[in-house]
């Protein structure tokens, strides 16, 4: 189903089936169902014990995914979540390696959504680069076009609307 997920009583996301809410503890918020489905709910909370443990023997950036609210899941992504929350769930507490497997669990799932909001991340870059170029083709194509005449920094901003220190 989709939800809306207001956060600190301002910012509102809106959550369909390939999105999760990735929270830093103690951040205050609410969920609304926006469709009549039943809808899954399901919390993992890592203390902050359990995170500076999983930092010792991982990278720091293991907890990278909480720095959006909300990330937007890859089909792969989506599939492997699925995968290591069945396994958490299946998990018995019956079985003399349980906190070891649970934990191995949790530090998988954390790196798969650190290399999901890392893939994000990324790709807002390239389009912040691909802008870049656009201008820098921009000022090249008018080079071309005009070098028989003297040309200024001052001459390409005016034509092409940027300004001097742009250019």
């Amino acid at each position: 189903g989709t939800k809306h997920l207001t956060v600190n009583n301002h910012t509102t996301y809106t959550l369909g089936n390939d999105c999760i809410a990735t929270l830093k503890p103690h951040i205050l918020h609410r969920t609304k169902s926006l469709s009549p489905n039943t809808q899954q709910r399901i919390l993992i909370k890592i203390t902050n014990d359990i995170m500076k443990e999983f930092q010792q023997f991982a990278t720091p950036q293991i907890s990278d995914c909480f720095n959006v609210p909300t990330l937007k899941l890859s089909s792969y992504t989506q599939k492997m979540l699925n995968y290591h929350i069945a396994s958490l769930v299946d998990l018995s507490q019956d079985s003399p390696d349980y906190i070891m497997r649970g934990r191995v669990l949790i530090i998988s799932l954390l790196m798969l959504l650190t290399d999901e909001y890392n893939t994000q991340i990324d790709s807002k870059n390239m389009v912040a680069t691909k802008t870049e170029q656009d201008y820098a083709t921009q000022i090249s194509e008018y080079i071309a076009s005009n070098f028989e005449k003297p040309i200024t920094v001052a001459d390409i901003a005016n034509k092409l609307h940027f300004s001097k220190t742009h250019v």
